[in-house]
């Protein structure tokens, strides 16, 4: 009896895992016009190399149910609009995948048969060179660990120059110049280990199995984004599952985490993302350069709930922690001139309300706040005198209303507010040291509480005044308590298209940023300083080589201007070394807003899509990035690579198994050489304040290979990964430093050979 209970409950379950292994998945999704985000009923959605479809509902939803598990491409269109393909739709048994569609209307009228743009989305009007990525996109790039950021060092607008941290270089300028945005919500960074009063960091933040898609503009970007210089990373967060709890895990040598997702009653959704890291494992087992074992987690929520047929409330909250710790012993077998013990805390909560008014009005609005708590204590390694002790709590209160407009088929405005509380409370020391050029700088102290806010408004006219041309004139005026200035700038921008194919763009615009407050804070008198300027310029081209295939050149110039300099260091560019080195360390007194930089390069990239088995981006740019001293003479930017090339793409062999890689090289960036005899009879490391910038490190060049293989188990899915950084282990130099044990110059490395192995697990 028991022998044949034991049979009936294996064939019970055999027969269970063959229905739910034939069972298919569903996608489901919506689709809306791209500007006035009006749902488009009747809409087409179709599973391309399939007869599988559906058309959308009166509110622009749409489901399609029994979808064989499998990657597809997923058409969207509609009369009277460009249609767009979404590739790499991942259908998974039982399971839903969830798809969304922004049309943009079609303003060429012409009766010749052309290629569509459908695998290529279009982005702001205003951004000469928007560039979109998908879930997938960014999760299986090879080299990125899932990571957002490290997915944007493949175009060619963006530098790498250290494996170890995150920080954005776009087209020369300094990380603090890049911008975040989440669903509507501002956050001050999406990188742990976070440098403060800037961007950057050594790991994502951010969970890429959250996202929809990625939209990232490194120029050229319109008036609704103020306060940033080069560039704005626009991220979109899907909903969760509306049917069922579903879940998910992820495991690899460098951490652990899950998502579960589910209903919230019948009119939303609600997400969750946990996870925390094991990377002082993987130091342990594989020799990467380095013994530091940071920690650090995070987490994101995201709920969704309709008000009503035309009112969306939604609430986002991002948080992490970072603790690192580590004595003189470490760093000295690391080669470090400091140790330090850090405790970082970060967290963005926001609320958004999307109200559609009619067809073609909406408005967003929403209200975030964000803190940042940092408790650092840094050590000179030879001598462990404290160099810097760090007690900061950041608390910033935001407010963002965004609406649109269209009046005509040729006329639409967008206009808004913005509006930034500060409550910064600030209790450091800085510690006496020796400076690389041989100067004492005398210990000091930072105790303050800083109170100030920042307001501001925009508005964009996009007029079409026949249909290959379409006319963006726009700007913003900003008001900043701390330094008491208003500053006005006007952007704009021309599109004129030559067929469904071809476009070319020109786009100039002004744009500010006020300076970190952990500088201003520094002074008695701030208000003596300006918002730092950027005069943008870029010309556009834009030719779809086939369906899935775009090429496009550009050509730009960034005029910057009213940048802080610092007289007892006139040959330098004091926020390029800060973000370089120590960051904001010590008091700056004298500061004048007299610093004038300058940008200009050719890009080009040749992008493929997935249509069918195979993807890939080359892309390739050569740009000069240079400043004017205090003294009249031109010296190149730190982060002045000259040139980078990426080649990267994948192959997928089948629906369970793909192969990627992706190899970069890049010039070296300058830095300062040490004076040898100065250096060796002071035994520290003195450098020449004539000599800033004169030399460049080696080229950079590296190759990140990566291998996913797909299992489905009835209802569940696992995906397993195995990924290779510097595949050849090529010894690219991170910096020189002054070995005082010995007495010389030393070089430390970035990373060698790294291998990551990872799953993901879906239930």
């Amino acid at each position: 009896m028991r022998t044949r209970n034991i049979f009936v409950i294996a064939l019970l379950f055999t027969l269970y895992t063959v229905v739910c292994a034939a069972s298919g998945g569903t996608i489901k999704g919506r689709i809306v016009d791209a500007e006035t985000k009006a749902p488009l009923s009747g809409a087409s959605i179709m599973v391309l190399g399939t007869d599988i479809g559906a058309a959308s509902d009166m509110d622009g939803y749409f489901r399609i149910q029994n979808v064989p598990p499998g990657s597809y491409s997923v058409r969207g269109s509609y009369i009277g609009y460009k249609e767009q393909i979404k590739t790499e739709v991942i259908v998974r048994s039982t399971r839903e995948t969830e798809i969304y569609y922004e049309l943009r209307a079609q303003v060429l009228q012409t009766n010749d048969v052309v290629v569509t743009s459908g695998y290529f989305e279009s982005g702001d009007p205003l951004a000469i060179n928007n560039h979109n990525f998908s879930y997938e996109e960014v999760r299986r790039a090879p080299g990125s660990a899932g990571d957002i950021s490290r997915i944007l060092f493949a175009l060619p607008s963006v530098a790498k120059v250290d494996d170890q941290k995150n920080s954005l270089i776009v087209r020369g300028g300094n990380p603090m110049e890049n911008g975040f945005i989440i669903d509507d919500i501002e956050v001050p960074n999406i990188n742990h280990f976070p440098s403060q009063g800037s961007t950057g960091g050594a790991v994502g933040l951010i969970n890429v199995d959250l996202l929809r898609d990625v939209s990232f503009s490194p120029g050229g970007f319109s008036a609704v984004y103020g306060d940033k210089l080069s560039s704005i990373v626009n991220m979109s967060f899907r909903e969760g599952s509306r049917n069922r709890i579903e879940g998910q895990l992820d495991f690899s040598l460098m951490g652990i985490g899950g998502v579960l997702e589910g209903p919230l009653s019948e009119k939303g959704s609600w997400m969750l993302s946990v996870r925390q890291s094991y990377i002082e494992q993987l130091i342990k087992i594989v020799d990467v350069g380095s013994s530091i074992a940071p920690k650090y987690g995070d987490y994101q929520f995201k709920a969704v709930y309709d008000l009503s047929p035309g009112q969306t409330l939604s609430l986002l909250s991002i948080g992490g922690y970072d603790q690192l710790s580590t004595d003189n012993q470490v760093a000295e077998e690391n080669k470090m001139t400091a140790f330090a013990h850090q405790n970082i805390y970060e967290q963005t909560t926001g609320i958004s309300l999307k109200s559609f008014w009619s067809k073609n009005a909406y408005s967003i609005t929403s209200v975030a706040f964000t803190t940042d708590f940092y408790k650092e204590d840094y050590f000179e390694t030879t001598t462990q005198n404290l160099l810097f002790k760090n007690r900061s709590s950041e608390r910033t209160l935001k407010l963002r209303n965004n609406n649109f407009l269209k009046l005509m088929d040729i006329f639409s405005v967008d206009f808004g507010i913005d509006a930034k509380l500060f409550r910064h409370s600030y209790d450091n020391f800085y510690g006496q040291r020796t400076l690389q050029n041989g100067s004492i700088k005398p210990a000091s102290s930072l105790v303050k509480d800083v109170r100030e806010y920042m307001a501001g408004g925009y508005i964009n006219l996009t007029v079409r005044p026949i249909p290959n041309v379409t006319l963006t004139l726009g700007g913003r005026g900003d008001y900043f308590s701390a330094t008491e200035n208003s500053v006005f700038s006007p952007r704009a921008s021309m599109v004129y298209e030559f067929s469904d194919i071809t476009s070319l763009t020109f786009s100039t615009g002004i744009y500010y940023q006020n300076l970190p407050l952990l500088l201003l804070a520094q002074r008695s008198s701030a208000n003596q300083l300006s918002e730092m300027k950027a005069e943008h310029y870029g010309l556009s081209f834009s030719h779809l080589l086939s369906s899935d295939t775009r090429l496009t050149l550009e050509v730009y110039q960034k005029n910057y201007s009213r940048f802080p300099m610092n007289p007892a260091t006139p040959t330098q560019f004091m926020l390029d070394e800060m973000q370089a080195g120590a960051n904001f360390l010590g008091d700056y007194s004298d500061l004048k807003s007299n610093g004038k930089a300058r940008t200009w390069g050719v890009e080009f990239m040749i992008q493929k899509k997935l249509a069918k088995d195979f993807y890939g981006v080359v892309s390739g740019t050569y740009f000069r990035s240079t400043y004017t001293d205090i003294l009249g003479k031109e010296r190149d930017r730190t982060f002045d690579n000259q040139y980078i090339l990426n080649i990267s793409g994948g192959y997928k062999l089948d629906d369970s198994w793909e192969f990627s890689a992706r190899w970069v090289i890049a010039g070296g960036i300058p830095y300062t050489p040490f004076d040898a005899n100065l250096s060796t009879i002071a035994g520290m490391g003195i450098s020449r304040d004539e000599d800033v910038n004169s030399k460049r490190y080696s080229p950079y060049h590296s190759l990140n290979i990566r291998a996913d293989k797909r299992f489905s188990f009835g209802s569940s899915n696992l995906v397993v990964f195995v990924s290779v950084w510097n595949a050849y282990n090529n010894q690219n130099v991170a910096q020189y430093y002054w070995n005082q044990k010995d007495n010389k110059e030393g070089t430390i490395y970035q990373w060698g050979l790294l291998p990551i192995i990872g799953l993901e697990y879906e239930f």
